[in-house]
């Protein structure tokens, strides 16, 4: 029998919780004499365990810190995510100047109301449906991250009147992604005087006067300098090196023909209610009270150093 076999018939046995708790003690840099004192063994029962036990404490303590630092990194994510995307969904639509910061670059601290709450609204077409993209049509990632600040605070009054926000302007949000999904056929097939890899500007212009007229404003004029289309904002809405003002025109009126027949759609009625509605003073500072409410309890999420249960994004 070996030296190393004569130590280990002389420690004497601890439980799997004391050899757990002598582990998690040695973690947290407590000494071996005040392990065994609180385990109640002696010092050189703690010693040997550890001595043998070494690499995998080690490895595991390793891991452990690796977890921790990605959990931590993940409840900040979800804080990061409550102070400002979350936020920058619900801040008021206001006129901007041409020279505007790209609309996912607000940081509003409280959420903006002086505007118009859930209604995008702004000097050019394409800024309004940039603004609506804005309020409706989260990233991927902030989808997700929304998905998970639910999960883990699921108890807060902030999905209350998240919810009753969400009621509020669903028949607007409906029509609105029915219309920007016929608007997406529609570009699909090409329009004969745009290059068919420069029809994103053309159909955010096009989505963004549909929301337009829906409100009761003119379509935008466009007009051409140097061979480029560009809306009321300045903003370019097509570049073909061959479009001319002959050109212009033809795609003024093959845009503005598109619009005519969006206003045949099913969803082209529910718009203009769901518009007019929201539009109205009664629903605005019903909206602006519930944006107060939804403020107060981002503000409580901020403060938060950890979130309880778990999610689809949690390393552990």
């Amino acid at each position: 029998m070996t030296s190393k076999d004569n130590q280990a018939d002389k420690r004497p046995r601890l439980t799997e919780e004391q050899i757990a708790d002598i582990k998690r003690f040695h973690r947290q840099g407590v000494s071996q004499t005040e392990i065994a004192k609180k385990v109640r063994c002696h010092r050189q029962t703690v010693r040997l365990h550890l001595k043998e036990k070494g690499v995998d404490s080690a490895a595991e303590y390793a891991r452990r810190e690796v977890l921790a630092d990605a959990l931590r990194r993940h409840f900040q994510q979800l804080k990061d995510f409550a102070g400002t995307s979350f936020r920058t969904r619900l801040d008021a639509s206001v006129a901007e100047p041409p020279r505007r910061k790209p609309r996912r670059s607000r940081d509003p601290v409280p959420i903006a109301v002086s505007g118009i709450m859930a209604l995008p609204y702004g000097l050019g077409a394409t800024y309004m449906g940039e603004e609506w993209m804005r309020m409706y049509m989260p990233s991927a990632k902030d989808a997700q991250l929304l998905r998970s600040l639910r999960d883990h605070t699921k108890d807060s009054p902030l999905w209350t009147h998240w919810d009753q926000w969400r009621k509020k302007v669903a028949d607007y949000e409906t029509s609105t992604l029915e219309l920007l999904e016929w608007v997406d056929e529609k570009m699909e097939r090409g329009i004969p005087e745009i290059d068919p890899v420069r029809l994103a500007p053309a159909r955010n212009w096009l989505f963004g006067n549909i929301l337009r007229t829906a409100a009761g404003t003119e379509c935008e004029d466009i007009h051409v300098f140097r061979n480029r289309v560009r809306g009321e904002e300045g903003v370019i809405i097509a570049h073909e090196p061959g479009v001319d003002t002959d050109g212009s025109e033809a795609l003024y009126k093959e845009l503005t023909n598109l619009i005519e027949e969006a206003k045949k759609e099913a969803a082209w009625e529910k718009l203009k209610s769901a518009t007019e509605d929201l539009s109205d003073s009664d629903s605005q500072s019903e909206l602006r009270r519930l944006v107060k409410k939804l403020d107060d309890a981002l503000a409580g999420i901020e403060l938060m150093q950890a979130f309880p249960g778990h999610c689809d994004l949690c390393p552990v």
